[in-house]
């Protein structure tokens, strides 16, 4: 039987079966808190079309649907710092998105959820603390738990930064890319990367240039 077979290979170099209920590392970065349990098996294929499908027949679940993410912060306060230094870039995200080929999926799933009206109705809170709990949905004892720097509540449609990141111009970058995984319906380190780059580019911009500059970077 399929179920027996050690035939899907895992992050950490190994063969594991059906049996050992592996997972799709869909998430980099959370895959990577967990690579060294051993009685997690995190599949590390890429996710082409027809690989997903094969999963899919497997009944074989992702890692981002497999766990929660709580959250703890402390002294939240009023974000119109962050919502001034990203309300004139968000007209131009999505310009931007529309001209790539690369980001068609994730420009078509911006317009189906009417992203546009969404980001109107987003918070933004600095906090002095903010701890990330992921915990495993079938077995909450199953939990890593991490200081970060930011954090969206897509749930209440909160985007939470720490404060340190507000103070010094060199972090700006990291609020942008942290902004950009708003966009993309799916971790995809490369479209993040890109789309916080041009963030960050846009923002050094000329105000009066910045349609023509989303258009053609």
């Amino acid at each position: 039987k399929l179920s027996h077979k050690s035939i899907f290979p895992t992050r950490d170099h190994r063969w594991v079966s059906l049996d050992d209920n592996p997972l799709i590392s869909d998430n980099n970065d959370i895959a990577q808190l967990f690579t060294h349990m051993k009685n997690i098996p995190l599949i590390d294929i890429s996710s082409s079309t027809d690989v997903l499908i094969f999963f899919n027949m497997c009944d074989i679940k992702s890692l981002s649907s497999s766990i929660t993410i709580e959250h703890i912060i402390e002294n939240s306060s009023d974000g119109i710092f962050i919502q001034n230094l990203l309300s004139p870039l968000i007209p131009y995200i999505q310009l931007f998105m529309k001209s790539r080929t690369e980001f068609f999926d994730a420009y078509q799933w911006t317009k189906s959820i009417n992203m546009s009206s969404l980001l109107m109705n987003i918070q933004f809170n600095i906090v002095d603390y903010l701890q990330l709990i992921y915990r495993f949905k079938s077995d909450s004892s199953i939990c890593i738990i991490r200081e970060e720097k930011s954090y969206y509540d897509k749930n209440h449609m909160i985007f939470y930064i720490h404060y340190e990141w507000t103070k010094q111009l060199k972090y700006y970058r990291d609020i942008f890319h942290s902004f950009a995984r708003i966009f993309i319906p799916y971790h995809n380190d490369d479209l993040i990367r890109s789309l916080g780059n041009f963030m960050n580019l846009l923002y050094k911009e000329e105000e009066n240039n910045l349609e023509m500059f989303a258009k053609y970077q």
